[in-house]
């Protein structure tokens, strides 16, 4: 990877959610593999600002989903960090690893100390599941968040019959008591 000695333009365009712009740069050749002097790339910038269109672009591109900043995070932490579940699962089919480790903590870690409930049950699935079913539910739960039944880290959502959330637990006792 070559460095930078400050933010390029196209992480400047993935850290502001500019998606027009970071478009305009892969159009023209910009190198997505490119990092700041600390190590990130623009792949890091839209997960850790949330930016599904930036992010959907860059992997598009191929951009490196195990690359690590120098402080060790990967995109996947950044994203379960910053509590954007649909980055979370887009970074989880596109293989990023869930268990990579930061300073000895992990983006399902990160994810549990910031109370991001969606991020969290995401990549629990991804730890349970294989491969092959895990690539089948991650393109399930992105496109119910196309279809607007996925909204923000707090979502309740019906998938395969089941209330998942963080009142999934309250929904099935009021459910029995009624």
């Amino acid at each position: 990877m070559r460095q930078a000695l400050a933010n390029t333009a196209l992480n400047e365009a993935a850290a502001s959610g500019h998606e027009a712009c970071l478009v305009r740069l892969l159009d023209n050749q910009a190198d997505v593999s490119v990092t700041s002097n600390i190590g990130e790339t623009a792949l890091m910038h839209a997960g850790a600002c949330g930016c599904e269109g930036c992010l959907a672009r860059l992997l598009d591109a191929k951009a490196n989903v195990a690359a690590v900043s120098n402080p060790g995070a990967d995109a996947l932490i950044y994203s379960a960090t910053g509590g954007h579940a649909t980055c979370v699962a887009m970074l989880l089919k596109a293989k990023a690893d869930v268990k990579a480790e930061c300073s000895g903590h992990t983006a399902l870690s990160a994810a549990k100390t910031q109370g991001h409930t969606t991020c969290v049950e995401l990549q629990e699935k991804a730890c349970s599941m294989s491969r092959d079913i895990g690539s089948s539910f991650f393109s399930r739960i992105y496109g119910l968040r196309h279809a607007g039944l996925l909204r923000g880290d707090n979502a309740r959502f019906v998938k395969w019959g089941h209330r998942v959330g963080t009142n999934a637990s309250a929904h099935t006792q009021q459910s029995k008591n009624t």
